[in-house]
Formats: structure tokens, C-alpha cells, sequence
């Protein structure tokens, strides 16, 4: 593999172009492309959980009401496909 080294460049390619190119990786590649993006969508999952834990600490819900919340949030994902 070359290595290119570069100040500053903008490269524009579309979202099947990105896909072609991580393809076109070898596995140990296309394995740092995975874990990376794990890393993100485990520390997005991360901030959730923890604004979900600081929210229950302040304001505990009970069963019911937690029922609710999720009913809320089912009809309102439903409305939005529909």
C-alpha cells in the first residue's frame, strides 16, 4: 500500500464510491473500518445510556409510567413511517 502524505485535501465521493473503496480493502483494513465505527456507535450508545440513567436518578418513573413513555414513543415511530 502507497502512503501519500498531505497537508490539506477535500475529496468528494458519494456514499456507493465509499463503499466500492472499503470493499476494495483487505480484511485487516476492512477490520480497522469496522472497529472504528463500532467505537462510534458504541460511545453514542454510551452517552444515551448515561443521559438515561441521570434522567431516571433525577425523576424515577414507575412501571406504568415507563409503559407509557414507550407506547408514546411506538405510536409517534409508527406516525412518522405512515
Amino acid at each position: 500500500m502507497s502512503t501519500v502524505v498531505i497537508e490539506q485535501a477535500k475529496i468528494e465521493i458519494d456514499l456507493n464510491q465509499l463503499i466500492r473503496v472499503i470493499q476494495s480493502l483487505d480484511d485487516k483494513e476492512r477490520q480497522v473500518v469496522r472497529e472504528a465505527l463500532d467505537r462510534d456507535w458504541m460511545q453514542e450508545l454510551d452517552d444515551i445510556l448515561t443521559q438515561v440513567h441521570a434522567r431516571f436518578e433525577a425523576a424515577p418513573m414507575t412501571d406504568a409510567e415507563i409503559d407509557e413513555e414507550i407506547e408514546t414513543a411506538r405510536s409517534e415511530s409508527h406516525a412518522r413511517r405512515h
